[in-house]
């Protein structure tokens, strides 16, 4: 399997990596012909079953393909799976429900409707409430410190763009890239926030812990900072 790496240009201190994997995945003939319909019926809805039907390929722990909510000329629709859910996010900025009604539309989303959970699915979906809440609070911490790597990174690249002293000029590209990274980063909340931890959690292990012990000391520096602070507004009130 081809392996390609993009090096963005990273600040001094970090170092990261990033692996976009490509190439063709089979599938079972008969997610194949429901494909060739446009629709999923009476075939499990998973991230790989909706991306093949939409001809997607292979990204990373997830799949990307052509967004229908919109006009797509390039994959820019990400679709994973995460603790028996399915979520989808449109890089192109379709909102997420107008990505699900297009695939409803289509035969590949479940349609409107509430299912009665039995003790079982009950119980196993408590679970799975309990280990992403368990999982939450390092994501957000790991995300704060993303959206701080990502916000120097783009500083340094604009700044480089400008500068005719500098030895290497950026790519417009990358800094696109890098933009919508940054954006990504800042909408993730809960359940995809926590997929994509984990798969940071997965890929780059002891950067991720790095990301959010920093994240953990500066979050607490800013908690003591504002407790001096209130404390201090309090005896000048008593003073007055």
């Amino acid at each position: 399997m081809a392996t390609k790496t993009l090096r963005p240009h990273i600040p001094e201190g970090w170092r990261c990596h990033y692996v976009h994997r490509g190439g063709r995945h089979s599938v079972s003939e008969r997610v194949s012909s429901h494909c060739k319909r446009g629709s999923l019926r009476g075939v499990a809805m998973t991230a790989a079953s909706i991306a093949t039907a939409l001809h997607g390929r292979r990204s990373g722990r997830g799949w990307m393909a052509r967004c229908p909510a919109h006009q797509d000329r390039s994959p820019s629709l990400r679709i994973t799976d995460c603790d028996g859910k399915l979520l989808v996010h449109c890089y192109a900025g379709c909102t997420q429900d107008s990505v699900i009604d297009a695939l409803r539309g289509r035969g590949l989303w479940p349609a409107r409707g509430r299912q009665r959970l039995t003790s079982m699915p009950r119980a196993k979906w408590g679970r799975q409430q309990r280990q992403l809440d368990h999982e939450l609070k390092p994501a957000r911490l790991w995300q704060r410190a993303a959206i701080v790597l990502a916000e120097g990174v783009l500083d340094q690249l604009k700044v480089a763009l400008f500068d005719p002293a500098a030895a290497t000029r950026p790519r417009i590209a990358e800094i696109a890239w890098w933009t919508r990274q940054l954006a990504w980063w800042r909408r993730l909340d809960r359940g995809e926030l926590v997929s994509e931890y984990r798969q940071w959690v997965h890929h780059h292990p002891r950067l991720t812990a790095g990301m959010v012990h920093a994240a953990g000391r500066f979050e607490a520096a800013e908690v003591r900072a504002l407790r001096a602070y209130l404390g201090l507004t309090a005896i000048a009130g008593q003073m007055t």
